[in-house]
C-alpha cells in the first residue's frame, strides 16, 4: 500500500494504517489539534472583546477641549467583525485578518451541504466553533479537511497575536515507550504526547504503562 501524507499542507506526517482504515485524510494529531483550537474559541472571544480598545499611554490631558476617543484596534475589530454572506469579490476590500465568523462560517456551510445535519443555533464564532468541534472526526474523513485545518490555524495565529495565549509545547522528562529517547513533548490542551525522534503518539494511559515498564526494567 502506498503511503499517504496527511492532507494538511503544513503537516509532514504520514497517515498510519489505522487512520487509512478509518478513511481519514487528516492525521490524528491534526484532528486533536483542530478540536483543541475550536474548543478554545469561546474563551479567546472573551479576551478579544476585552482587547477592542487601543491602550493609551502617557499622562491624561488636563483642561482644554475634549478630544475624540481613539478608535478601536483594527486587528481586533477585523477578527470580531461580521462575516460577509458571500465571498469578497476584490481582495483589496478585505484588509487584515478575515472575521472569525467568516472563516468558520464558510466551513460550516460546506459541511452542511455534505452532512445534512442541523446547523448551529446562532451564527456566532462560539456556536460555529462548537458545531465544527463536535464533528472533527467526520471532518477528518473529508478531502477538504487539510485545507480547513490550515485555514483555522491561520485564524488562530491571528487570535494568538492579539491575546498572547498561544498554547505552549512542553517537554516531558520520560523516555519514549517506543524508542527510549528523551524526546517526548505535549502541547497544552492536546490529548496526545508525541516523540520527535520516532514520530509516535501516546495517550496518558499509554505513557503511564510505558513509565511503569521503564521503572520495572530499571529495578531489574
Amino acid at each position: 500500500m502506498t503511503a499517504a501524507a496527511c492532507s494538511a499542507p503544513t503537516c509532514l506526517r504520514t497517515l498510519r494504517p489505522y487512520e487509512l482504515d478509518a478513511g481519514q485524510y487528516l492525521c490524528t494529531p491534526c484532528v486533536t489539534r483542530l478540536h483543541g483550537w475550536l474548543e478554545s474559541i469561546p474563551r479567546l472571544m472573551v479576551l478579544l472583546e476585552a482587547s477592542r480598545e487601543r491602550e493609551t499611554t502617557g499622562q491624561p490631558s488636563v483642561g482644554g477641549t475634549r478630544t475624540a476617543p481613539l478608535p478601536g484596534r483594527e486587528d481586533v475589530l477585523n477578527l470580531l467583525g461580521p462575516a460577509a454572506l458571500h465571498s469578497v469579490p476584490d481582495a483589496r476590500d478585505q484588509a487584515g485578518a478575515e472575521p472569525i465568523a467568516g472563516v468558520l462560517g464558510s466551513w460550516v456551510q460546506l459541511a452542511l451541504a455534505e452532512c445534512h445535519h442541523d446547523g448551529p443555533p446562532r451564527w456566532t464564532p462560539q456556536h460555529l466553533a462548537g458545531w465544527l468541534a463536535r464533528r472533527t472526526v467526520w471532518i477528518s474523513a473529508q478531502r477538504w479537511s487539510g485545507e480547513l485545518h490550515d485555514e483555522v490555524y491561520g485564524m488562530m495565529r491571528a487570535i494568538w497575536g492579539v491575546t498572547a495565549h498561544q498554547p505552549r509545547r512542553r517537554a516531558l522528562d520520560q523516555p519514549c515507550p517506543r524508542c527510549d529517547s528523551l524526546a517526548l513533548s505535549r502541547v497544552d490542551g492536546e490529548t496526545y504526547t508525541s516523540c520527535s525522534v520516532c514520530d509516535a503518539l501516546f495517550s496518558a494511559a499509554e505513557l503511564a504503562i510505558g513509565a511503569a515498564t521503564t521503572l520495572a526494567r530499571t529495578a531489574a
